[in-house]
């Protein structure tokens, strides 16, 4: 992947760093918010790449910046944020409502497009994340439940039987399904 070509500078405890959300000094992220420099020089001789070097170059700049950046940079910010989160656990719906905190740094109507694009925001009510231990026969899931491999266990809008949640719960017991899962909260105050 493009983007990730101005890594090359980092040292590999800096990359293990970045890859496992883990806070950095303040000379690592500098040399973390240099990597799109670095991705630019190493790829501006190159023929018919200047939207893409535009883009790679603003990726970190927030959606409210002066000037904002490109809609090229604003996308590629979102997605990636997104499947980093995702990546470290978060769920669908719960990554996205955790961008929509931030605000200003998302494009809003990117962030609607992907939650749409995606299927995670649910139409039938406002979502809340529930742990394991919280789950209940009868709730209606906001969100796919996904193995750590990315397979779909359970399907957006199923409501929770019996059967159902003594397998999510095998699942997490052995570690294969981590996080907390989106589940519609109408649905999650009827069951309760």
């Amino acid at each position: 992947m493009l983007s990730q070509i101005g890594h090359v500078s980092l040292p590999p405890e800096v990359i293990d760093k970045v890859h496992q959300g883990l806070p950095l000094s303040p000379s690592e992220d500098d040399m973390v918010k240099r990597a799109p420099l670095v991705t630019r020089r190493l790829l501006m001789n190159i023929p018919r790449l200047d939207p893409i070097l535009e883009t790679l170059l603003h990726q970190f700049r927030p959606a409210s910046g002066d000037p904002p950046p490109c809609l090229g940079a604003r996308l590629f910010r979102a997605v990636h944020d997104f499947d980093v989160m995702e990546t470290r656990g978060a769920h669908g719906n719960e990554a996205l409502a955790q961008m929509r905190e931030d605000v200003g740094v998302y494009d809003e109507k990117i962030l609607d497009a992907l939650g749409e694009l995606l299927g995670m925001e649910s139409s039938s009510g406002q979502v809340d994340y529930r742990d394991i231990g919280e789950l209940r026969v009868g709730m209606v899931l906001a969100a796919e439940v996904k193995t750590e491999r990315g397979a779909v266990l359970i399907g957006k809008d199923t409501e929770i039987s019996a059967s159902l949640l003594a397998r999510v719960k095998n699942f997490v017991a052995h570690g294969r399904v981590k996080g907390s899962f989106a589940v519609v909260a109408d649905e999650a105050e009827r069951a309760a």
